[in-house]
């Protein structure tokens, strides 16, 4: 291997209703909203919640017929956990080593957007197991 994973950088939970779920995150957990934002091309609104140094990003679908990527994935898995970013210290590297590892058996997506300054990486398996 030839990156270093340093941490989870922030873990991605689809919500049917944002403000419901960010209820519990904020009245019930004590936490607090750090950043809102919508990202039309994607079709998702999003609430930032810190909890130590990882990052709860709170997404839900906000397309006319809910047929925007989150609202995709709570038709086909309900909601809760959408994805699990990891931080790494090489994302060229990181890159290279999951597209050896999963060959075939998937798909790599490399997008640079968002507010912040950063590669975005999807690592998506064919089957459960390529989590």
């Amino acid at each position: 291997m030839a990156f270093k994973t340093i941490c989870v950088d922030h873990i991605g939970i689809a919500c049917a209703d944002l403000d419901a779920a960010a209820k519990i995150y904020t009245e019930v957990l004590g936490l607090e909203i750090t950043n809102r934002e919508e990202v039309k091309e994607q079709g998702v609104a999003t609430v930032f919640i810190p909890c130590g140094e990882t990052l709860l990003e709170l997404l839900v679908d906000i397309t006319e017929n809910n047929d925007g990527p989150i609202g995709k994935y709570i038709a086909k898995n309900g909601p809760g956990i959408q994805h699990i970013a990891l931080r790494v210290d090489d994302i060229k590297a990181a890159i290279a080593d999951a597209e050896k590892a999963m060959g075939e058996s998937g798909r790599i997506l490399v997008r640079e957007s968002g507010t912040e300054p950063l590669v975005r990486v999807m690592i998506e398996g064919k089957n459960k197991d390529d989590v």
